[in-house]
């Protein structure tokens, strides 16, 4: 490992991003064998890396998706919660952005595949991010849609059965769209697209 390494694959991700990130996943693997002392020489390198790659994985999966940076940002940071509750502490945003990809592409297995390869999470974990990607993703949609439409309020509806404490509290209420974009439900994630967060079964409709 050297700078002329570093300096290619910063290249390689301005230029060929396929190569650029794959050459940048073998770099990290090797790094996290290498003794202390010599990580630490690197650290910054890594980083740098960790941060132009992040970056990358934004610019092209979110154009790919109806999805904006806002809501890949507010997942990836809320299941990073989910998988360090495992003791794990894996970087959620690519692998997040390129599942949320592989979902608009209609292949919820390779999304889910993927995640559980880069994080190492447990299935169910893996299963609640996934299904939240798919469902927020839907949800963008339908709320774009009816701004586009000319509405204004919006109704969060569903069963109360099992439901949230947050959900019920706000269940079969018009509200103006603009109030619940500043709601909190208290899972991190944006109410108007996740409603109750995680595995949220609820929905809104529109007037």
């Amino acid at each position: 490992m050297n700078d002329n390494t570093v300096n290619k694959i910063k290249r390689l991700l301005l230029t060929k991003p396929d190569k650029g990130l794959s050459l940048f996943r073998d770099f990290v693997q090797e790094w996290k064998e290498l003794p202390a002392r010599e990580k630490k020489l690197l650290r910054h390198d890594i980083d740098e890396l960790q941060k132009l790659s992040n970056e990358l994985f934004l610019n092209m999966y979110s154009v790919k998706t109806k999805i904006n940076h806002e809501v890949i940002d507010y997942i990836a940071e809320g299941s990073k919660n989910i998988i360090t509750s495992d003791g794990l502490k894996p970087d959620a945003m690519q692998p997040i952005a390129r599942a949320l990809r592989f979902i608009v592409d209609g292949d919820t297995e390779r999304a889910f595949k993927d995640i559980k390869r880069a994080t190492g999470a447990a299935t169910h974990r893996v299963e609640t991010i996934v299904n939240t990607l798919r469902v927020n993703n839907l949800r963008f949609d339908n709320w774009e849609n009816a701004l586009s439409n000319g509405a204004t309020e919006a109704k969060l509806v569903g069963a109360k059965y099992n439901a949230r404490p947050w959900c019920i509290s706000n269940l079969n209420i018009w509200l103006p769209m603009s109030e619940i974009e500043l709601l909190d439900n208290g899972q991190g994630l944006p109410v108007k697209y996740s409603c109750g967060g995680y595995n949220c079964k609820h929905k809104y409709i529109f007037r």
